[in-house]
């Protein structure tokens, strides 16, 4: 392979996975096993009350202290383990993305909150709630990504 040539890290097969791919499929299938078995045992110990049998309705249920202490940190571990890795194999162009992604969200939270408060304020608006900003934030970040990635 000559210099300046991207080298090609797929097989030979027209339906092979590069390494970024494998590696994107792997943390999907990863973080879906690790929810599954998270539903589950909050579900089999009990922990669920009175929405046990619904493992997907647990928005409300109280969890042993023992239990958010242990998941909080694993949450916390193993996302600082995939963010490094993800930024490790990142190119130029992704890198730029991610960081206009970034401020993108950071905005829409530093004009959002106020907002937000100031019509809740006037019974215009629900109080505010942190989640909603967060997820609100999370499409304002992927959305910007996309765009800056794809287009």
């Amino acid at each position: 392979m000559s210099e300046g040539q991207p080298k090609n890290d797929r097989g030979t097969s027209k339906f092979s996975l590069s390494r970024r791919q494998k590696q994107y499929w792997g943390a999907m299938a990863v973080a879906a096993m690790f929810g599954l078995f998270t539903g589950w045992f909050l579900d089999s110990t009990g922990s669920l009350g009175k929405y046990s049998g619904h493992v997907f309705d647990i928005s409300s249920s109280i969890i042993p202290e023992n239990l958010a202490i242990f998941g909080s940190a694993l949450y916390l571990i193993s996302f600082v383990i995939i963010f490094t890795l993800y930024h490790k194999g990142m190119d130029e162009q992704e890198e730029r993305a991610y960081l206009i992604a970034n401020t993108a969200s950071w905005y829409f939270i530093i004009l959002a909150i106020p907002i937000w408060w100031i019509l809740d304020r006037a019974n215009i608006t629900p109080p505010i709630d942190g989640i909603n900003i967060a997820i609100a934030s999370f499409v304002v970040n992927l959305s910007v990504w996309a765009w800056k990635k794809f287009l």
